[in-house]
């Protein structure tokens, strides 16, 4: 049964792979613990620490394939406080170049404020400015291994019976390096819809995820589906040439995505992951290049 469902759900990731290679916009809040709905499978309640080991892999804008291996720890302090770090690495190729190296430092707190609700507040730390260079030309933001932004994240979760429903906002205290102008990479026949991001700008993003568990027959796998509506909050901005700040139309809006989770439980503490996300709609002007990665692997161990 377990395999059946891992072949069905590579299958729809495939086509994703071919059909909707944009991404759905995520800048990381929601994978992190709390809001990840891998959450909502746990079913062992004395065991609430664990560490995770997982790899994100996809397409990002323009036939840009990127890998994001990572680890993360989520430590229980009481039955009320739990403390979680996640640290990201990025392999990135395609036709401009090839790039990789460490991506970010998420530090998370979940804070349970009664039976069903719960607080989740912290911090993204870049580790580079995003400023990756080719010829010494900055490279645009699909090839730089994060955002560079110094983040923000806070959001509520309202866990009842089998529904778990999140907002939550991830917001740029601090932009990042980047350098990008398309005008310096037409010789290498760039695709002309590259958006150029010098002194980027990012704004802010609003998150909402409802998710449903499934019950399945067989007591070792759990299954949950749901959406993800992102939006983004504003236009974001960028330096011409000239050095006049412009806005970039079409860059805010709403990505709706449909997303489900299928455990595996292989002990009562390991537990191996398989998460599929799919874009039904984006905006019109992505910029920062993001692409929350169609499939998502990871094994955990429960302590």
């Amino acid at each position: 049964m377990f395999y059946k469902l891992t072949i069905i759900l590579l299958v729809v990731c495939s086509t994703f792979f071919e059909a909707h290679s944009q991404g759905c916009s995520d800048a990381g809040f929601c994978s992190i613990s709390g809001i990840n709905p891998s959450s909502h499978l746990d079913s062992n309640k004395t065991l609430n620490s664990q560490v995770l080991f997982g790899l994100n892999s996809g397409l990002a804008q323009f036939g840009v394939f990127i890998s994001n291996p990572f680890i993360q720890a989520d430590y229980s302090i009481s039955d009320d406080f739990k403390v979680s770090a996640k640290i990201t690495y990025a392999l990135i190729s395609g036709s401009l170049a090839s790039n990789q190296g460490l991506s970010d430092l998420y530090i998370t707190t979940q804070t349970r404020i009664n039976k069903n609700i719960s607080f989740i507040s912290g911090v993204k730390i870049p580790f580079n400015e995003a400023n990756e260079s080719k010829d010494g030309y900055s490279l645009p933001m699909s090839y730089q291994t994060t955002l560079g932004t110094y983040d923000y994240l806070a959001g509520l979760n309202y866990s009842v019976s089998n529904f778990l429903i999140s907002i939550g906002t991830q917001i740029p205290l601090v932009q990042n390096n980047n350098g990008f102008f398309v005008e310096n990479f037409i010789a290498d026949d760039i695709d002309t819809n590259y958006i150029s991001t010098n002194k980027f700008v990012r704004k802010s993003d609003l998150i909402f995820r409802f998710n449903y568990r499934l019950k399945l027959k067989n007591e070792k796998l759990k299954l949950t589906i749901g959406t993800m509506p992102i939006y983004h909050l504003k236009n974001d901005e960028y330096k011409d040439t000239n050095g006049i700040r412009k806005s970039i139309n079409g860059s805010e809006g709403l990505t709706l995505n449909v997303n489900s989770v299928l455990r595996y439980k292989i002990t009562k503490t390991a537990f191996f992951d398989l998460t599929v996300g799919l874009p039904v709609m984006s905006r019109t002007s992505r910029p920062d290049g993001l692409s929350q990665l169609a499939l998502n692997l990871q094994y955990g161990i429960k302590f």
